[in-house]
């Protein structure tokens, strides 16, 4: 979760992942206010425009000014979402609800807003109009609801406001001054962008009409203003105009259907993608097939030696930065680029992205269960090219897309997309013969018994690893399997299969395995009703594993059920909060509750009421802002603290959980546990 900037101070208490509003917003001080009085009143707003009016860039102003008066506040980019049926697990996943087995994400989101201050906003939505009915039912869901959309076209459904937002005012001829027409907002964009890229050019009174001239040519657009603004470097404006004059000329006389607006845009992308050499042009319409913006590297990986051309691509504005590490290309210069690809261009380079992505994803696969922490880290960036690339690899490109199916299958359970992937994987299934790619597809399969503690998928998959004689894949899930039996709390049978997995650490030996068969047993051991045999080994273990490290988290998470199962309290309470410093670099809000509770119990037998309170209502308030509701041995120890403590303690811990917000909060108790805030 991020924190946003509103009035010079950051607002903790708000869950958003709202991205940074790039650059001063020109011309649009009406609009804004326009919008952010229909935000105030209004359940659905949308904001209509062609493309490069600067719709994304004005909603995410409006939602920035307006973060203060919600509790949390969603950005949705849907130009990655290719088919309706995905918009509402894609909200789910943004707003970071876990997924509930045989659950609709629909019912799972319009539920969890039913009660909630909440803004919405909705980015890119034209391709997806199918599902303006339901982002209707999302408006309404719940009285502090509010939708922002931002679409080429209206939704047309009840109760929409829709602000058409036209292009930046125009110079008009009447401007006398060089101030007054550096103040026109279409001047002013012009010209901001040619300073930020360098250029040197200034607007002066031999140019001025020539300036004024180029910004009405580009019909006042902004995304064809900060595309033609670095091309002032090379040449001036009057040539500049002469040249797009040439472009529009070219598409009028191509019959284009192109509404007048937007022919600006047009032809300056024609001549933009028209100077770049070949190979800059070629990089261009490959990376445009990214669903989901690229890091420099994947792009390597997908297309070989190609960041000559992608600086290239960067300096005239074609490709701009994202999140830290990434690069986007925007809609209209997206859909121009993939427009003139063919469909044998267009395969090759999904293909060689899906390529990529397999070959990231392929390394955690079969050992996910004691890599998991990297393989996060490497495919979380990556989730709607994932997405993407399943989708086409599902109908064009069979092979491709159990191979990806089957290498992210794990990871999507624990990306909110179980179901999808289990979709994914079931079709893959249906058409391979392959021993080897059954087995790859069941064991990813059987990631998804998580849900519900179901270990027979990871068995039937380690099965299908016996047939080949692959004594890794055998192991590993298998081991899995194991722990799904300790979720369920059948000690016995975790016993069973933990006695196979024994066996193939043997006959393969690896570190690996052995720190895992000593995790899993200390949980079965547990369960039997000895929690004292593992406790020696476990601790020996610890004092071998990395700091902050995955294996870290395993063993602590272990140490500390044993502890709490022999009234060792205060080390408990040590290892949760080790386990919970894992989770929290992970950047997940869900796994830090599964330590908060135990951590509370911790607390409590260790006298520290008010502590227990606190941490207590933090989960709490986790479990009520995630609509998760704890079950099992966690639910145990939330109602077990719930009901040892009186009401007053209770209110005080509420009061002051609800002070914090859920991240400080969970920050919070990591603290608490680890010592690093002194008891009181």
């Amino acid at each position: 979760m991020a924190r946003v900037e509103v009035g010079g101070g950051p607002l903790e208490r708000i869950r958003t992942n709202l991205p940074s509003a790039p650059g001063e917003l020109f011309g649009r001080d009406d609009e804004l206010a326009v919008l952010l009085d229909l935000i105030a009143t209004a359940r659905l707003v949308t904001v209509s425009g062609p493309g490069g009016a600067g719709k994304t860039r004005l909603a995410l102003e409006v939602a920035h000014r307006a973060a203060e008066g919600f509790d949390a506040v969603w950005f949705v980019a849907l130009e990655q979402v290719p088919d309706s049926n995905d918009v509402m697990g894609a909200l789910a996943r943004v707003m970071g609800l876990p997924e509930m087995a045989e659950v609709d994400p629909a019912e799972r989101v319009l539920a969890h807003l039913s009660a909630r201050s909440a803004l919405l906003v909705l980015d890119n939505l034209e391709h997806l109009l199918e599902v303006a009915p339901l982002v209707g039912q999302v408006a309404r869901a719940g009285p502090g609801v509010r939708v922002l959309v931002t679409s080429e076209a209206p939704l047309r459904v009840g109760g929409e406001h829709v602000l058409g937002l036209d292009p930046l005012t125009l110079p008009t001829g009447a401007e006398r001054e060089l101030q007054e027409l550096r103040a026109v907002p279409s001047v002013a964009l012009l010209m901001q962008r040619a300073a930020a890229v360098g250029t040197g050019f200034e607007l002066t009174q031999d140019n001025r009409f020539d300036v004024a001239h180029l910004c009405r040519q580009l019909d006042g657009v902004p995304l064809a203003l900060e595309l033609t603004a670095p091309r002032l470097e090379a040449i001036d404006a009057a040539a500049l105009s002469r040249r797009l004059e040439q472009e529009r000329d070219a598409l009028d006389s191509g019959g284009t259907d192109l509404p007048a607006r937007q022919r600006g845009l047009r032809a300056v992308l024609e001549w933009t993608v028209g100077l770049l050499s070949e190979a800059e042009r070629s990089a261009l319409l490959r990376l445009s097939v990214f669903a989901a913006g690229f890091s420099a590297d994947l792009a390597e990986a997908a297309f070989g030696d190609i960041i000559d051309a992608l600086q290239a691509l960067l300096d005239i504005g074609l490709v701009h930065p994202g999140a830290p590490g990434r690069f986007e290309i925007r809609p209209p210069v997206r859909r121009f680029a993939l427009q003139q690809l063919d469909a044998e261009e267009d395969d090759a380079a999904h293909a060689a992205i899906a390529d990529a992505l397999i070959a990231r994803a392929e390394p955690f696969e079969k050992r996910w269960v004691v890599l998991a922490d990297q393989g996060w880290l490497a495919l979380n960036p990556e989730s709607g090219n994932i997405f993407s690339e399943l989708d086409w690899a599902s109908l064009m490109d069979y092979g491709r897309h159990a191979r990806l199916a089957a290498a992210t299958g794990w990871w999507m359970k624990d990306a909110g997309a179980g179901e999808y992937a289990r979709d994914h994987l079931e079709i893959a299934l249906a058409r391979t013969t392959d021993a080897r790619m059954r087995a790859r597809c069941l064991q990813a399969l059987g990631t998804l018994g998580a849900q519900d503690s179901d270990p027979s998928g990871c068995l039937d998959a380690a099965d299908a690893w016996h047939d080949l004689g692959d004594l890794d894949g055998e192991f590993y899930s298998a081991i899995y399997g194991a722990t799904l039996y300790g979720h369920a709390r059948e000690g016995e049978a975790e016993m069973d299969v933990l006695e196979r997995c024994a066996a193939l650490a043997a006959a393969a030996p690896d570190p690996d395995k052995e720190w895992m068969l000593e995790v899993v047993r200390a949980e079965a051991v547990w369960l039997l009703g000895h929690p004292e045999e593992a406790l020696g080994p476990l601790l020996s273990r610890l004092q071998e594993t990395p700091p902050g490290s995955w294996k870290e988290y395993w063993v602590a998470t272990r140490l500390a059920d044993l502890e709490l199962a022999l009234h060792r309290f205060a080390s408990a309470l040590e290892h949760d909060g080790a386990a919970m410093a894992v989770m929290a670099a992970m950047g997940t809000a869900l796994g830090q509750l599964n330590q908060a509770a135990p951590i509370a119990v911790a607390l409590l037998h260790l006298g520290r009421l008010e502590e227990a309170a606190a941490t207590w209502a933090v989960c709490e308030l986790g479990y009520d802002e995630l609509s998760w509701p704890p079950t099992g041995v966690l639910g145990e120890y939330y109602e077990a603290v719930r009901a040892s403590l009186d009401e007053a303690r209770l209110a005080a811990g509420r009061e002051r959980a609800a002070r914090m917000g859920l991240e400080r909060g969970l920050v919070w108790v990591g603290d608490v546990a680890r010592g690093k805030i002194a008891p009181g």
